[in-house]
């Protein structure tokens, strides 16, 4: 524990301010929140924030909250978002910018991602794109490692698939 730990801040401990501040952040993630609005929503300044990210984070603020950003996209990724899907989920201005912020925090494009994903998959591995309605909407991309068997073109597997992305 710091030694300054248990001085109390406005909600508490200085550890329950970050908590505070970094959920804020999680809820958030689709928004494109900057210092400005940090500060003022969390109600505290930018030298405070700045030092209670450093502390506990090591990062900076918005290298913080990029990497939450990141983490999200990666996850509708997963579901099998398009990118004008994600681009407006997560509020970009454009998919390209969506694109170029990726590229910026992972140093590949979403695209080099997904074929990095699924190029470390096992040699055995099936990869499947499971669709939910008539329109072929694409829900996620899955593996499955196990047996199945083939009836006709519908593949039947005997275990539970999961999530690659």
């Amino acid at each position: 524990m710091h030694q300054d730990e248990s001085r109390n801040s406005p909600t508490g401990t200085i550890g329950d301010r970050f908590s505070e501040i970094a959920r804020y952040m999680k809820t958030n993630v689709c928004m494109p929140l900057d210092m400005d609005t940090i500060c003022s929503d969390c109600g505290i300044g930018r030298s405070a924030l700045k030092e209670l990210f450093r502390r506990y984070t090591g990062l900076g603020v918005i290298k913080y909250y990029n990497y939450l950003r990141t983490r999200h996209i990666v996850k509708l990724l997963g579901e099998g978002k398009s990118m004008a899907e994600i681009s407006e989920i997560m509020n970009f201005s454009s998919q390209n910018y969506l694109s170029s912020f990726f590229k910026r925090e992972t140093g590949m494009t979403p695209s080099q991602y997904k074929m990095q994903k699924l190029a470390n998959l096992p040699k055995k591995t099936i990869v499947i794109q499971l669709h939910t309605d008539r329109a072929r909407t694409c829900c996620g991309l899955y593996i499955y490692t196990g047996d199945f068997f083939t009836t006709g073109t519908q593949h039947h597997f005997l275990a539970k698939c999961t999530s690659i992305l």
